[in-house]
């Protein structure tokens, strides 16, 4: 999975669940973007382009210019539980916990405990002031499998700026890439 925007920024892929459990999730960052309208391209190919896919953009201020990036993890599973944690303690006292959670099937996600929803329940988010491991949980409604990711960056001072969320799902047939475009603006 990759993606570029209209503003040049640089998009790196944190991780990927690839499991063996149907259900792939993937996580990627920009940096120091140029904020604005933009438009996001994701392209995902090989096993990511087999899967149903729907995209999420989230822009957050006070996080680390340079490094933003301290641990991440991913999980998967089934049942009713959805848990990631980060493989290592995380190393900045003041981070924020982004998770993304998803269970194949009808089920829906509740968001875990401390967490707030981001814009729906499969995406989670909290700020946290001591280093450890961190952890991302949902419960389900209906038990299924599921794929889970968090990753914790570093020096947050604030909630989300400008959250503008846009989704373009999609079901792609094999061999086939998919590139949605995901606009998002920001102020």
């Amino acid at each position: 999975v990759s993606a570029v925007d209209d503003h040049a920024n640089t998009y790196t892929l944190i991780s990927c669940n690839t499991g063996t459990t149907g259900v792939i999730t993937c996580l990627l960052y920009a940096k120091n973007i140029t904020g604005g309208t933009n438009t996001v391209h994701v392209t995902a190919s090989g096993t990511a382009a087999k899967f149903f896919v729907t995209g999420y953009v989230s822009e957050w201020s006070g996080v680390d210019t340079t490094s933003p990036l301290d641990r991440s993890g991913t999980a998967n599973g089934f049942g009713t539980l959805l848990s990631a944690s980060t493989s290592m303690a995380t190393t900045n006292a003041n981070d924020l916990v982004y998770g993304l959670g998803v269970v194949l099937g009808s089920g829906v996600e509740v968001i875990g405990a401390g967490f707030t929803a981001v814009e729906n329940a499969r995406n989670e988010y909290k700020t946290v002031a001591a280093t450890g491991v961190q952890t991302a949980t949902w419960t389900a409604t209906v038990s299924g499998t599921w794929a889970a990711n968090v990753a914790a960056f570093k020096n947050v001072v604030s909630a989300p700026d400008n959250l503008v969320f846009s989704s373009q799902p999609g079901n792609i047939a094999s061999g086939n890439n998919f590139s949605p475009d995901i606009t998002v603006t920001a102020n």
